[in-house]
């Protein structure tokens, strides 16, 4: 992600965290810990200390209230059933690296994980949907960013999700052998 990002950040249900590997954008960090976790972004307000870094996290498509159980609907409590990663693109060289992303740049490099991402999933255990979200930077922020792709387990075919499975389990079964076993041992 670093080739594309200086500061990326990474939401998963309430959990927030920034990377900054050159400390520059967050303060406080230091050179062993150089980042912010945040485990519950509710409890800590960190909405109304620092609403420009949670904005981009709050789309009313994809997150949803503060826990799983909740009745409450409002935009500011964030939980997010999943993982989001943001990227915002390196926009001058820096210490981590001298190429700057372009628009045009990222829009080749998401065309390329868009064909590749039905094959990506039938190799992830966990993931069963990727979606691909863009904000514009003429959009004012907590207005939701363009869901441009989405691709799911759901949407394949039967027989697509079944090879999943048998992977899988086949990745399983070679795993749990006794790794000094070869094939032509047994």
């Amino acid at each position: 992600m670093y080739h594309i990002t200086d500061a990326p950040s990474i939401l998963s249900g309430s959990e927030l965290a920034f990377m900054d590997a050159q400390e520059r954008y967050i303060p406080r960090t230091n050179g062993r810990d150089p980042g912010l976790r945040i485990k519950d972004i509710v409890a800590t307000h960190l909405q109304e200390c620092c609403p420009d870094q949670v904005a981009p996290f709050i789309m009313q498509n994809v997150t949803s209230p503060s826990s799983p159980s909740s009745s409450s609907s409002a935009a500011t409590d964030l939980f997010l059933k999943g993982t989001l990663f943001r990227f915002p693109l390196r926009t001058q060289p820096s210490e981590i690296s001298d190429k700057v992303y372009r628009e045009g740049d990222m829009h080749d490099l998401l065309r390329m994980f868009m064909d590749q991402a039905p094959g990506v999933l039938l190799f992830l255990k966990y993931i069963e949907e990727i979606s691909i979200y863009v904000a514009d930077r003429d959009v004012p922020l907590g207005q939701d960013p363009a869901l441009i792709f989405r691709v799911s387990l759901h949407d394949m075919q039967h027989e697509t999700r079944l090879d999943r499975t048998r992977l899988l389990e086949f990745v399983k079964e070679r795993s749990d052998r006794d790794p000094t076993t070869t094939d032509t041992e047994e």
